[in-house]
């Protein structure tokens, strides 16, 4: 594991550059207020925060209009090649806070959810769904996905979330969300726990 910090500007950013660690930052620069006055703007090392999904997002701007992007995506478009032109990186490690270039590969939709299957990252649909061929319809679980569980009113029975339903008795998840939520008759035999 490499600790030296190295940094590259960002694309199409020429204000921000990103670290191999996974950092990102303002560079420092000659701005001008809207009263045309130019004066010394100190480069900073920007916040990030996480989204629902769990990954470290931040915001940089461009002629004062703003994008949030992934700082693993920054991360890898600076240092790892795209050879094959793959859309999607990968936290090889599973942990999606760790940005560090050596954590990350560029893969394809495929591999990215086949990774996700091979290091447990989803559990509780695997269960649901061990007897059906690769793990058909098979989804990354979201923070909402995760955190209601779901009863069968018939039997008792209890799910880790609304995937884990709609996966073993094959109701679209779109379907089951709305009847769980209250938009519409729920004709189901499941509630929220």
């Amino acid at each position: 594991m490499n600790d030296k910090e190295i940094w590259k500007e960002i694309e199409g950013y020429p204000f921000y550059k990103v670290s191999n660690l996974g950092r990102v930052k303002s560079i420092d620069r000659i701005v001008e207020d809207c009263n045309g006055i130019k004066f010394h703007k100190k480069g900073i090392l920007l916040k990030q925060h996480v989204n629902y999904r769990g990954y470290l997002l931040v915001s940089i701007y461009k002629q004062s209009k703003k994008k949030t992007i992934p700082v693993h995506r920054l991360v890898a478009l600076a240092f790892t090649p795209n050879i094959e032109n793959k859309p999607q990186v990968n936290h090889i490690d599973g942990n999606k806070l760790n940005n560090r270039v050596e954590n990350l590969e560029w893969c394809t939709n495929q591999e990215n959810v086949d990774h996700a299957w091979e290091n447990g990252l989803c559990e509780n649909i695997r269960v649901a769904s061990a007897n059906k061929e690769r793990y058909k319809n098979r989804g990354k679980l979201s923070k909402a996905h995760r955190t209601k569980k779901v009863i069968d009113t018939s039997n008792g029975e209890i799910y880790g979330c609304m995937k884990e339903v709609s996966i073993k008795f094959n109701i679209p998840y779109s379907t089951l969300q709305k009847k769980l939520s209250g938009y519409g008759n729920n004709n189901t035999k499941f509630k929220f726990l």
